[in-house]
């Protein structure tokens, strides 16, 4: 096939000019690809530099943190070796502790079997102790028996009112007994211990201490019995009477409590016993383990309320009020003349009284033509003080009257009326 040259040279025109177009685009392609590479080329020197002056300033704070643990070494090596060392201690402490722990609970083991053992003691003193109870019981009726006497009391129909006890007072033949024993009596017999009897005749009486004496002309192998005021809570007590009319009985107790207030029997604040106290033992001795009387038995609280609940009025009182019964017949009581309350924090709230107010006698009625009527006192004043005994708690305006006074004893009562503290005068009467 022969071509011209016309048309050769218009084949090599025509790839001349493809060949030139291709070559332009991939140049074209080369310039956009430099100029992209030199823009990363430009990203990474500015991210080079920002590493750079990063790296810069943290070696600068290596450096100076370098010079600070060379300034601090020395103190670092001291708490190393401090911390080394206390780590050591308290390891050392850690095993002493468990070594007695382990001493400890040996410890309490051995404690428990000497509980146990304990124990086991204590129940064979009980045991000695009730024999010792027994044995002194037995000493003191032997002791006090032929001074404790049965009395009987006859009306004027010589029909019998009341069996009580008494006991010897003197070596002249008077009895203390009493006053709900004689109450009413026209006619009286005392019975010894060994059936021996003896009409008698009333002294004096006293109702508000329930205290009375008879006497009656007495041999002299009935000795009286001495009186002690010495008391101690706690310490053994032996009551002689004729419970039920059981002539010459004995029970056992203790001192349970001083001052306690029965008011439906006295005013006066009386001993309690656990010593089984039974209609009929009124008016015997309640006795010390010396044989000694520290008090008259004068009521029981009954069975069906309670168990080993009794009192007996205490012979302070008895020393005061005996010798006056037997030379004057009375014995006169001190009184004020009021009615109230003892305060605690309750019943001073129902009463709306101020709230610093929490114990004290809250006066609710002041009984009229009295030493309370006559003086300065009124309805809601509260007694926190007279003289210079506090008043808090029953039986405390009892047992000054009872222990303190006398009528017409001048007297200076402490109240707070409207929460003013005020002190008012009085003289004591004679109580009704």
């Amino acid at each position: 096939m022969n071509f011209s040259g016309k048309t050769i040279t218009v084949v090599l025109v025509t790839t001349s000019l493809v060949l030139a177009s291709s070559l332009g685009w991939v140049i074209v392609n080369y310039a956009s690809i430099i100029s992209q590479k030199e823009s990363l080329i430009k990203e990474k020197d500015i991210i080079i530099a920002s590493l750079n002056s990063q790296i810069s300033e943290l070696s600068t704070k290596v450096e100076k943190f370098q010079i600070w643990l060379e300034q601090n070494r020395t103190l670092l090596n001291q708490v190393h070796t401090w911390l080394k060392e206390n780590i050591t201690y308290m390891q050392s402490q850690i095993s002493n502790t468990n070594t007695q722990m382990t001493i400890l609970q040996n410890q309490v083991s051995s404690l428990n079997n000497q509980i146990v053992l304990l124990d086991s003691q204590i129940k064979s003193l009980q045991n000695q102790i009730g024999s010792i109870k027994i044995q002194d019981a037995s000493r003191i009726f032997q002791l006090a028996s032929p001074s404790v006497v049965q009395i009987r009391v006859y009306n004027s129909s010589f029909q019998l009112l009341s069996l009580g006890s008494g006991f010897i007072y003197d070596n002249n033949g008077h009895v203390v007994t009493n006053y709900h024993v004689i109450v009413d009596g026209r006619f009286f017999i005392i019975i010894t211990y060994d059936n021996e009897m003896f009409n008698a005749y009333l002294i004096g009486a006293d109702p508000q201490a329930d205290l009375a004496v008879l006497r009656a002309d007495l041999p002299a192998k009935y000795p009286s019995l001495k009186l002690s005021d010495t008391v101690t809570i706690g310490e053994p007590v032996y009551a002689i009477g004729s419970p039920f009319g059981l002539t010459g009985s004995i029970t056992v107790g203790i001192i349970s409590q001083v001052n306690r207030s029965v008011q439906d029997v006295t005013y006066i604040p009386m001993l309690q016993t656990d010593a089984a106290v039974n209609p009929g033992n009124s008016g015997g001795p309640l006795l010390n383990s010396r044989g000694e009387v520290v008090g008259v038995t004068t009521a029981g609280i009954a069975k069906y309320v309670g168990e080993g609940i009794g009192f007996a009025i205490p012979v302070q009182i008895v020393k005061k009020i005996v010798p006056s019964l037997i030379k004057y017949g009375v014995y006169k009581h001190p009184y004020i003349g009021v009615y109230g309350v003892y305060l605690d924090p309750i019943i001073a709230s129902y009463y709306n009284l101020p709230k610093e107010i929490t114990s004290g006698f809250l006066i609710v009625n002041i009984i009229y033509n009295t030493p309370a009527y006559k003086s300065d006192l009124k309805v809601n004043d509260v007694i926190i003080a007279i003289d210079d005994y506090p008043i808090k708690k029953d039986p405390d305006i009892s047992y000054l009257m009872a222990y303190k006074y006398s009528p017409g004893d001048k007297i200076t009562i402490t109240i707070i009326r409207d929460g003013k503290i005020l002190k008012i005068p009085l003289t004591l009467g004679e109580r009704p």
